[in-house]
This record gives structure tokens, sequence and C-alpha cells, in this order.
């Protein structure tokens, strides 16, 4: 890949992130934003995400490592900043989802609600539930997510929400695929 002079460092020889100032350009205006850079063992920055985002992040990642010590052996955990990198790259757009047959992550399932819905809705029926999240996505809302990939139970996601009855409200983003759509609403009808 080819490096970026703004963002890239001299490589460690391992995953590191690093919370810097970060200038983006979007709709011919550049502003200054406060990034969490995921670096590469070659120091090349991969991906970012917002500060807030990351920190929120790292604090579940810790917190389920040392209150789940069997899940972080079963999934032989790396370092917080190797989880977070596999993290996106199992997220990205047109990565392989897991336990489907061909489909792939698309732009559609990494959309969120406005804040101001999720505001509204937590006001108003307390504490929520999300299916279909993912641990870059989920609100700071939900009481309990559920996300496509087993892996993301490191930052606190619970896997396969078909496995659990509904209870509570949940708000539910079925992918854009018939088959998992069906089954959705399927089963939140017959619990």
């Amino acid at each position: 890949a080819e490096s970026d002079p703004h963002v890239d460092v001299v490589g460690t020889g391992r995953y590191e992130v690093h919370v810097r100032d970060v200038e983006r350009r979007a709709n011919g205006k550049t502003r200054t934003q406060r990034c969490a850079c995921i670096y590469t063992p070659d120091g090349h920055c991969k991906y970012m995400l917002p500060e807030d985002r990351a920190q929120m992040l790292l604090e579940a990642f810790a917190e389920r490592v040392r209150s789940h010590p069997k899940l972080a052996a079963k999934l032989k955990v790396g370092t917080p900043a190797e989880e977070l990198y596999k993290l996106m790259c199992r997220n990205q757009q047109g990565a392989a989802v897991e336990g489907s047959t061909g489909r792939t992550v698309s732009h559609q399932e990494e959309a969120m609600l406005p804040s101001a819905i999720w505001d509204t809705l937590a006001e108003h029926l307390g504490p929520l539930q999300e299916r279909y999240a993912s641990p870059l996505n989920y609100s700071r809302h939900t009481a309990v997510y559920w996300s496509m990939h087993k892996r993301d139970k490191l930052f606190g996601a619970l896997y396969d929400s078909r496995q659990y009855q509904h209870s509570g409200v949940a708000i539910s983003h079925p992918p854009d695929d018939d088959k998992e759509a069906y089954l959705s609403i399927k089963h939140a009808v017959e619990d």
C-alpha cells in the first residue's frame, strides 16, 4: 500500500492505535478531526475511527477479556490494537459475513439511525436492544446488541440474535438479504 505522509509512521512491528488530529477533506472543505489511527506492523494507518468510538471499543474489549477469560482463551485474543484492526477488517464493505453462503458486508449494514431518533426512543421507551448491529455502529443507548460476527463478542456483542427470545424494545436492522430479513421477521413474530 502507498504511504500517506499525513498519518503513516515508522513501523514498530506490531499493531498500534494512536489518537491524533487528522485533516479530512469532504465536499471541498478541509477540517481537522480527532481520530484513532489503527496502524499495521509496517506503520501504515489502515483504518481510522472517531476518538470516542475507539475509546468505547477499547474499554469494552478490556472489560470483556477481564470478565470472560475462557472466551479470550478460546478466541486466542491478540493485543487490543490487533483486535481493533481485525474488527475493522471483518466489518469493511465487501468482507465475507461469517456463516453465510457468499453474503458480504454492505454499506447498508453499517448504517445507523440518527442520534436524535435514538435519544427520543430511549427517553420514551427506556433501555433498548439492537439486532444486526456491530461494535462500530451500535448506539450508546443500546443495553444489549447482536452482531453478525462471533468474534465481536470481544467488544461486548452477542452473536446470532435468533438464538435469543425477544424481550423489551429492540431495533432491528436486518441485512439487505431476503432470506435473512425473512428469518428475522419470522423469529420476532413467533417469539
